[in-house]
């Protein structure tokens, strides 16, 4: 507790607050929460650790556990891990509880390179028996993992997962499982295990729509535009990085063209408003695009709306043309939209000084 920037202790014994010690001559103040320590559901404490992918596995979990005991984290449950080094962690005093689940256990390649336990179907069910014996208590399934196409696909079937469950149940254990498309969220759910990690989120990147499908449909999805995996980095597989940096850019490739193509439709058949909004979305997602402000200064100047293309173009040209408007500003801002294609939209919304 701190009080008065002092830091002292409290006890609490039967649900009763005692003033183990007083600050002398100061009221104690009863105003105020007392909380006990939080629990961190889902951490792999030798991943990420802010010792560095370098250190050996338990300096890495220590690195973490000392973090998440600054932050008032007394408990923290790890539904696997690529090591061993948090069931060593929860036998010392002065950390927090750690509750793992052993190490992952995947299929072979199905699982970023050297993170998982890799065991074949026939294996998984003793395979999750062994982990949860030597994690105290849990075993953890990866259920998924993205495939060709950079679309999850489910690793195990239902029955292989039952009897892995089975196994594990059968010695006072416990399942997660590790699971992102549909399909494998609805075998674990069918196996009967305990804790599904991740689940279907519903992430609305459906590549095969992206790639293939009617535009129609594609500029419907929640999250076009967005990064494949975003936010995530995968420091431990450095082929899989480079893999996903190339799916990252090839889709965002497809969704500027699908863009594209959308706004270009839209102004074909006189839904200007929709036409103003893809080519929008277009210049929001690739602004360094020449043809995509083309497309946007287009697009408001069809849809009427002249004092927005006229912005929209002299923000464009900006970069290349002095600030004043002197006399040779409206030579010069031809000169520079001729260079970018858009001479004949410029002669039209911009008029001389």
């Amino acid at each position: 507790m701190i009080e008065d920037d002092h830091e002292r202790d409290l006890v609490i014994a039967d649900g009763v607050i005692a003033d183990a010690y007083p600050i002398p001559g100061v009221e104690p103040d009863a105003a105020g929460w007392v909380l006990p320590g939080l629990a961190d559901v889902h951490n792999h404490l030798s991943l990420a650790s802010p010792a560095g992918d370098h250190e050996d596995p338990d300096v890495r979990a220590r690195a973490s556990a000392s973090v998440e005991l600054a932050l008032g984290v007394l408990a923290i449950r790890e539904p696997g891990s690529p090591d061993d080094a948090s069931t060593r962690l929860g036998d010392e005093d002065g950390w927090p509880r750690v509750i793992t689940a052993g190490r992952f256990l995947a299929p072979p390649g199905g699982y970023f390179p050297g993170l998982a336990r890799e065991v074949t179907a026939a294996g998984l069910p003793s395979a999750a028996e062994q982990e949860a014996r030597r994690s105290g208590g849990w075993a953890k399934i990866i259920g998924d993992h993205l495939g060709p196409g950079g679309r999850f696909t489910a690793h195990w079937p239902a029955d292989v997962l039952a009897a892995a469950a089975e196994r594990v149940h059968a010695i006072g254990g416990r399942v997660a499982i590790h699971v992102t498309c549909p399909e494998a969220v609805d075998a674990a759910v069918a196996a009967g295990v305990d804790s599904i990690e991740h689940g279907w989120a519903d992430l609305a990147f459906d590549v095969d729509l992206l790639i293939t499908g009617r535009w129609q449909d594609a500029v419907e999805l929640p999250t076009l535009g967005g990064e494949l995996l975003e936010g995530l980095q995968f420091p431990h597989s450095p082929a899989y990085e480079v893999w996903l940096l190339g799916e990252r850019r090839r889709l965002a490739a497809a969704t500027e063209a699908l863009l594209h193509e959308a706004a270009l439709s839209a102004m074909s058949t006189g839904s200007l408003a929709d036409a103003v909004r893809w080519a929008n979305r277009l210049v929001c997602l690739n602004p360094r695009a020449d043809g995509h402000q083309e497309l946007l200064v287009r697009a408001y100047a069809i849809s009427g709306d002249r004092a927005a293309a006229r912005r929209q173009l002299e923000s464009l040209l900006a970069g290349d043309l002095p600030a004043a408007r002197t006399p040779a500003w409206h030579n010069e801002a031809l000169a520079t939209a001729q260079r970018s294609g858009m001479r004949s939209l410029a002669r039209d919304l911009l008029q001389p000084a």
